[in-house]
C-alpha cells in the first residue's frame, strides 16, 4: 500500500504553501541573476585559479538554482486548487 502525503496530512497551511511559492518565485530569478553576473566575472578572471574558482562557484550556483526550480515544481503540484 502506497503511503501519499498531503500539504493539509503534514500540518501544511495553504497559506503557507502559497507563500513558500512566492518566495521561491523570487528566488528563482535572483539566482539567475547572480548566474549571469557571476559568468560576466568568470571571462573577467585574472589568472586560471581564479577562473577555476568562478567556474566551480558558477556549478554550485547552478545547482542550487536547480534545486530552488525543483522546489517550486514541488509546491506548485501539491498546491490545493483555490
Amino acid at each position: 500500500r502506497e503511503m501519499t502525503s498531503t500539504p493539509a496530512s503534514i500540518g501544511i497551511l495553504p497559506d503557507e504553501l502559497r507563500a513558500q511559492q512566492i518566495a521561491c518565485s523570487y528566488l528563482i530569478p535572483g539566482c539567475e541573476d547572480a548566474l549571469i553576473r557571476l559568468s560576466r566575472a568568470w571571462i573577467e578572471a585574472d589568472s586560471e585559479d581564479e577562473e577555476a574558482v568562478r567556474a566551480r562557484a558558477a556549478d554550485i550556483l547552478s545547482e542550487i538554482l536547480e534545486g530552488w526550480q525543483e522546489t517550486l515544481e514541488i509546491l506548485r503540484a501539491t498546491a490545493v486548487p483555490a
